[in-house]
Formats: structure tokens, C-alpha cells, sequence
């Protein structure tokens, strides 16, 4: 568990260090006007990289700002959040003042840090915990307010789901040594807050991406992401690099199946899985043709193929309990914000039924794939909807096509096998493609980037 004394060694000398080394680049700042839900202001970016390192609030709309944020960022992350509410006479809209530029009343300083975060290093967008700094009465910060930076603060670990959604808020109490969720979100597909327990105060949201509330819009590095019509407010800064002939639209349309966190290429990953324990598995050699890397690599398209080959994304397993261990890895995969489109299963084929009505079937690790197996159903429920299984090791004649078409409906994804001419001649490249509904393609086109 995370108490708030881990998060508070980031003191206030190492906060000074980057608060300054931060300040020391913004004169290159620039302002770009947008009109919020209420009033306007403006969004403050610092050229370098084009991040968004603060905003400039005129709630009332009078000209005069009324709030200031200023973020401090490790990498792609924010790690620190500055904010001050301005009260009596604020700035001027028409001269908005970012951290650390000009004096005065308004401007943000060290007492105006209100959260610190902790991320987890190696993972997509998972935020660990969010340290609320307490608030001081006005008169004993800093200028107007501020924060205390004497203390630790509340520490809120957020809860999330698969895609990086923050769902749950929780507060661990130290008193009582238990942990208890003072915050419940429901998001829809697009990410939509459609309801929420009790507003606990949290920059992240949806997909873990910061939200400002006073657009209205999601922060994904590059562009800025509107739920209320599931759309980007900008075209794909890489234009159709990002795969995507609609230059404009949410991860294909399909924001239940994949997450765009930097605002340009939507994350889907092909994976494999093999029997570690069968190490010379013809199926996982590339010296044998149309097998292994090489082999998958005709089904699945040479790029993907190559990171296959190189061990990228590709998971081990054997035994009894190949399939539930396959379950578990991928899950673990999907915890860092990965989403699979392509998922290949490398092993021998096997034979299911009863003696004399057995079919060819997929094998994993000592035994074949049942169709109707529940973790069979479990492991494909976590590719994409629109995603492809491939069997590596199961090449199929026609007489095999029928559990095919089982292992497909039962799935609700398309699978992929390499097709027999008999029993014993490789098609090579040869491809048999069985859909959910029971349609058939036959090709050696790999499948599409």
C-alpha cells in the first residue's frame, strides 16, 4: 500500500530544482485562445515539444482570469500540478501569465503546488497515485491560498480498468490500516462521464488521460480528444501515417478495442503464445518453411512477423494448464494499456472427438484446444473484436474446416489457419480465413498493418 510519506519525499528542494529548470523554458511559451464550457481563456504550450503546461481561466468571462494551472511534466507524464484561484483584481485575459513569468498577483509559485504523481514506469498512462497537498487559509501561503508543502497530503490511488480508465477512487486510512473507495465513475464507450459517486477531485479520466474540465477536452500529448462527439478536435498530426484513412476519428471508430494516448497511432500489438516446453516445436522454428516466425509471418504480415521473430510480445507456456497460463499472461500484457488485434497460438495440432469422428484441432501445450472450452473463450474475449486469431501449428485440410468454424463463433473472432492440400502438402502462404458468422476466405494475403 502507498502512504502518503512515499509520495512526500519529493521534497521541497527537489520541487524548487524542477519548478526552476521548468520556468527557465517558458518564455517560449506560447498561448493559443479557446472558448470553455463557461467564459474563455487560454491554453499555454511550451514549444519545445508542444505540451500543455497550463491554462489562463476567465470563468465569468469579464476579462479577467480567474484560475491559473501550470503542470511540470517527467517525460510524457505531469508529475507535478500547479494551481491558484485568483481573487480581487486577477489578471487581464489580453496578458495571461504562465508559471514563473512576471510578478505579482496571479502568478503561480511553489506554494501553488496542489498534486504530485506517482506513475507506474513501465506501463501505458496506469497512474499509481495522486497526492492532494491540503490547502492553506488564505493569508498564509504564498500570495492569496496556496498549498502546504510542510505535510503530506491525501493520497487517492486510482483504480483502473483495462483501457487506463480511472473507474475507483481509494483512500487507504492510516488509523484503521484499510483501504476504502470514496469514489465510483461510469464512463461510456467513448468515454463520457455518465455518472460518479462523489466528486473527488482528479486530473485523470478517461483512458488515464488528463481531462480539463473547463474545455471539456481530453489531453492526449498531441491532440486534443472530444468525448461528446468521439472525435479528435484536430486532424492526425501524422495525417494517414496513422493508419487511418479518416484523420480524424477516435481509434477507427472503435474506442471499446483500442486507446490513442499520444494522439496519433491507436495501440494494438500482435502477440504470440507458444509451448516452451516443446522447444523443438517445428512450429516455432524459422529454419523450417512456412513454420515458426517465418511461417507466421505469411499470416500475419512480415512486420509483425519480424517482432515476432525478435521476441517481441511473445509469451511461453506448457503443460496441463497451458491455456489458463496463456489467460493470465495476457491479462498482465493488457494491464499496461496494450490491446491485442492479432493473436497468434503456435503448436502443434491435435485431435479432438471420439476415436473414429476425431477432427483436427489447435493444441496447447499436452493437450487440444476444446472450442467450447471456457478458457478458450476467456483467452479470445481479449483480442479485439475486429481482431484475427491465428494458428501457427494447425495447418487444416478440408475436412477440417467444420471445428474451425466452432472455434470462430464460439470466439466471436475471426480465425486464421494455414491450408492442406492433403494431409501431408503445405499450401505455402496458404491461408483459410473462418469468420463468426461461418463465411469463408481462402487467400495468402498477410493480413493489413
Amino acid at each position: 500500500m502507498v502512504a502518503s510519506t512515499a509520495i512526500h519525499k519529493l521534497s521541497q528542494n527537489s520541487c524548487r530544482g524542477i519548478f526552476s529548470r521548468h520556468r527557465q523554458r517558458l518564455p517560449v511559451a506560447r498561448h493559443v485562445s479557446r472558448n470553455l464550457r463557461r467564459g474563455s481563456g487560454k491554453l499555454v504550450y511550451d514549444l519545445h515539444r508542444c505540451l500543455w503546461i497550463g491554462e489562463n481561466i476567465d470563468l465569468g468571462g469579464d476579462g479577467e482570469i480567474d484560475r491559473i494551472l501550470g503542470f511540470v511534466y517527467d517525460g510524457d507524464q505531469v508529475v507535478l500540478q500547479f494551481e491558484r484561484e485568483v481573487t480581487g483584481e486577477g489578471l487581464t485575459t489580453g496578458s495571461p501569465l504562465p508559471m514563473g513569468e512576471g510578478q505579482g498577483e496571479g502568478v503561480l509559485s511553489m506554494a501553488d503546488l496542489g498534486h504530485r504523481y506517482l506513475w507506474q514506469p513501465n506501463a501505458v498512462d496506469q497512474l499509481m497515485a495522486d497526492e492532494a497537498l491540503s490547502p492553506l487559509p488564505v493569508g498564509e501561503g504564498q500570495g492569496e491560498g496556496g498549498y502546504d508543502l510542510s505535510q503530506p497530503g491525501t493520497v487517492v490511488l486510482p483504480l483502473s480498468d483495462q483501457q487506463g480508465t480511472i473507474k475507483d477512487l481509494a483512500v487507504y486510512d492510516d488509523g484503521t490500516g484499510k483501504t476504502s473507495i470514496v469514489a465510483h465513475r461510469v464512463y461510456d464507450a467513448f468515454g463520457n462521464l455518465k455518472s460518479q459517486t462523489s466528486a473527488v477531485d482528479c486530473l485523470f479520466a478517461y483512458t488515464g488521460r488528463a481531462f480539463d474540465r473547463a474545455t471539456g477536452l481530453q489531453n492526449n500529448l498531441n491532440r486534443w480528444y472530444d468525448a461528446k462527439v468521439g472525435r479528435w478536435a484536430s486532424e492526425d498530426p501524422i495525417g494517414f501515417n496513422g493508419k487511418d484513412t479518416n484523420v480524424s476519428r477516435y481509434v477507427g471508430n472503435s474506442p471499446t478495442n483500442a486507446t490513442d494516448p499520444r494522439g496519433l497511432v491507436p495501440l494494438r500489438i500482435c502477440v504470440a503464445i507458444y509451448d516452451a516446453e516443446d522447444k523443438g516445436s517445428e512450429d516455432w522454428n524459422p529454419s523450417v518453411p512456412n513454420k515458426g516466425p517465418d511461417g507466421v509471418a505469411t499470416a500475419v504480415g512480415f512486420e509483425r512477423g519480424a517482432k515476432l521473430a525478435a521476441g517481441e510480445n511473445v509469451i511461453a507456456v506448457g503443460g496441463d494448464s497451458a491455456l489458463e497460463q496463456a489467460v493470465i499472461k495476457l491479462k498482465q500484457l493488457m494491464a499496461g494499456g496494450q490491446h491485442i488485434g492479432v493473436l497468434v497460438i503456435c503448436d502443434h495440432n491435435d485431435w479432438l472427438g471420439e476415436p473414429g469422428k476425431q477432427k483436427r484441432a489447435q493444441g496447447l501445450g499436452n493437450k487440444a484446444i476444446s472450442p467450447t472450452d471456457p478458457l478458450w473463450i476467456e483467452l479470445t474475449s481479449l483480442v479485439d473484436v475486429g481482431g484475427v486469431i491465428v494458428f501457427g501449428g494447425c495447418a487444416v485440410a478440408d475436412t477440417d474446416i467444420a471445428i474451425l468454424k466452432q472455434y470462430a463463433k464460439n470466439a466471436g473472432r475471426r480465425v486464421r489457419a494455414c491450408l492442406k492440400k492433403t494431409h501431408n502438402d503445405w499450401v505455402p502462404g496458404g491461408w483459410i480465413d473462418v469468420y463468426p458468422n461461418g463465411h469463408i476466405d481462402y487467400g495468402v494475403n498477410p493480413l493489413a498493418p
